[in-house]
């Protein structure tokens, strides 16, 4: 597609009209060659007026699509298939950009270096900066204690994002890391440095961490080998234990 643009951001919101109205606002100046695209449920006509208030304010590139709400990673997938954007990058309700500046260094980056996947910093009132370097994405693949990466701050080609076959649905709230997963198997990512993306505290994982602690073991049985897996299995007991412990503490 000729002027297709270079980055969607995606939201997938149900019923979250207030967090969702957040995100939107802080995107309403962003160049034309960024894409935001809504993924709401058709009942969700909090969010639906929303977006038309917006789209009458500011004129901006923007997409809403309706879902069968079915699941936040379905939704994600369904988002994907209607980007208009080279790349594809997800945000939450409530989630917020850092700076207009932070978008450009962005866009300019992925136009120049078009890296299958690059991750960028995020601004955490709740956690320490993103450490960004292939030591840190190795830890956070075996499950290494205190390794992180937030999906909000990952952008990823968008047809290398669908031949690896988009989030893996089986898992309801742990297919992010999945998806990490499976793309780190394949190239490493370019790091950039700048803050783009203002990450608002968890609740969908947090709420379910029980779940996703399961889905992480089954993740690693799926798309790990060898030592790979060994190891990451070996951290992921090591946490569990380490965590019953401190409970008696």
């Amino acid at each position: 597609m000729l002027n297709s643009p270079v980055l969607s951001i995606i939201t997938v919101s149900a019923f979250d009209e207030i967090r969702l109205a957040r995100t939107m606002n802080s995107l309403a100046r962003v160049p034309k060659n960024v894409e935001y695209l809504i993924v709401t449920p058709e009942k969700d006509l909090n969010s639906k007026r929303i977006w038309n208030k917006f789209q009458n304010d500011f004129n901006s590139n923007t997409k809403i699509v309706h879902d069968k709400n079915v699941g936040i990673f379905e939704a994600m997938n369904l988002g994907v298939s209607q980007a208009s954007g080279d790349y594809v990058c997800f945000w939450n309700s409530g989630d917020e950009l850092f700076s207009d500046n932070a978008l450009d260094v962005l866009i300019e980056t992925l136009q120049s270096k078009m890296p299958l996947w690059l991750i960028c910093q995020g601004d955490f009132s709740w956690h320490k900066p993103l450490i960004l370097d292939d030591s840190e994405l190795k830890g956070f693949v075996l499950h290494e204690f205190g390794k992180f990466i937030s999906h909000q701050t990952i952008v990823t080609k968008k047809d290398f994002f669908i031949d690896l076959g988009g989030f893996d649905t089986r898992f309801k709230v742990a297919a992010d890391t999945a998806q990490i997963t499976a793309m780190s198997r394949v190239a490493f990512p370019y790091f950039e440095m700048i803050k783009v993306v203002k990450v608002e505290s968890p609740k969908f994982a947090s709420r379910n961490h029980r779940r996703a602690r399961l889905e992480v073991i089954l993740i690693v049985l799926l798309y790990l080998k060898g030592a790979q897996r060994v190891k990451a299995l070996y951290n992921i007991l090591k946490s569990e234990v380490s965590s019953k412990f401190k409970k008696y503490e």
